[in-house]
């Protein structure tokens, strides 16, 4: 019985995150400049107006006030009824790889590889479907300063290809803030 009210848990979450249609056009978003120095990383991010960065516990999160419901909800029922549509965890990782992020991909047996739409040596875009349901991920890794950070969609939600897209020119915005000495 307990088995059967946490499969009908999951199955009523991933329902509640339903995409729209693959074929729907992406809007034209008007990103922002976001200051990330406050959440501990030295540089801004180009977002849609209205999300904001927070340091949590073991990574940063760039996110709309849907996300952080979603996340801060300690009820599973609820969560499924809060819809984010962007939500961007930064991890420091010197020792990321997309090609050992690609395996993983490639290895997991609950949310199916459908395609890799895109990827170069620091970037993977793909599709995969978990319980007939198709959603769209990245993963992007770059350097700021000295130190490595991965930039990925966060995981618990499944996004439309449009929304990934408008997290995608997010992640590659990252324009670190590099401070210069003054010449004396």
């Amino acid at each position: 019985m307990k088995a059967f009210l946490i499969l009908f848990t999951i199955i009523m979450f991933l329902q509640s995150c339903k995409n729209k249609e693959e074929s729907e056009s992406v809007p034209e978003i008007n990103l922002i400049s976001l200051d990330l120095s406050e959440a501990g990383i030295a540089a801004t991010m180009k977002v849609p107006e209205g999300v904001v960065v927070k340091a949590m516990k073991f990574n940063v999160v760039v996110g709309d006030s849907a996300y952080f419901e979603f996340k801060e909800s300690k009820d599973i029922i609820a969560a499924a009824k809060i819809r984010p549509c962007f939500g961007i965890e930064i991890n420091k990782d010197d020792m990321y790889s997309i090609s050992d992020r690609r395996r993983g991909i490639e290895s997991n047996t609950v949310n199916k590889l459908v395609e890799i739409i895109n990827e170069s040596k620091n970037f993977i875009f793909y599709q995969t479907k978990a319980l007939g349901k198709a959603a769209y991920h990245f993963a992007f890794f770059t350097k700021i300063g000295k130190n490595g950070y991965s930039i990925e969609d966060s995981k618990g939600q499944q996004y439309s290809r449009g929304q990934i897209e408008v997290m995608i020119r997010a992640a590659k915005s990252i324009d670190p803030q590099i401070k210069r000495k003054r010449p004396n």
